[in-house]
């Protein structure tokens, strides 16, 4: 079968390789000058699976009200008439229970994993190789009530078989010599 993908971004270009694995004659079209260019050039190349804890949470409950006024927050909220907004914010609040947390932090995982199995299968069969790194993300934790929910967090990906790190600020130092300089901010 001859199939044409639209768009050469990492989508397009991964759903042509099995398309072409599975014996279709695939044409990929980029409005582009190259691939990646578009949604995917943004994305930061990150495949982690232990960034697979939900967004939606009791915590993020509380910072969606305090985005309401505070807009010193990495999230911004503003109040208008917007039906759209209204009818996702509800969706979305609805799916900040701990029962909702842990039933979509564990799709997600399970797709995270998955789809770092596929890159490492198309790598393993292709050849082709990037500038792909296995040293893990830091996050860091500006309170002691943030560090305790993120802990919980990264606990219960780890009993799902990530390896999960939680340090102080000399060992993060020894991980990132960088960030020397802020050891003690």
């Amino acid at each position: 079968m001859r199939i044409l993908v639209l768009g050469a971004g990492v989508v397009g270009t991964a759903a042509a390789y099995y398309l072409a694995s599975d014996g279709h004659e695939v044409t990929v079209i980029e409005r582009h000058p190259m691939a990646a260019r578009g949604t995917s050039q943004s994305n930061a190349g990150l495949v982690s699976p232990g960034d697979a804890t939900a967004w939606a949470s009791p915590a993020a409950l509380k910072t969606f009200l305090r985005a309401l006024y505070n807009h010193d927050l990495g999230i911004k909220v503003r109040l208008r008439f917007d039906p759209y907004f209204f009818a996702w914010s509800l969706r979305f609040l609805r799916q900040c229970t701990r029962a909702r947390l842990r039933a979509n932090t564990d799709i997600k995982l399970r797709l995270a994993l998955y789809s770092r199995d596929c890159i490492n299968a198309i790598s393993a069969a292709t050849g082709i190789h990037y500038d792909e790194r296995k040293k893990g993300i830091l996050y860091f934790f500006r309170s002691q009530q943030s560090l305790d929910t993120g802990t919980d967090n990264y606990r219960y990906l780890a009993e799902h078989g990530l390896p999960i790190e939680i340090v102080g600020r000399d060992r993060l130092v020894e991980l990132e010599p960088g960030l020397a300089g802020a050891k003690d901010k």
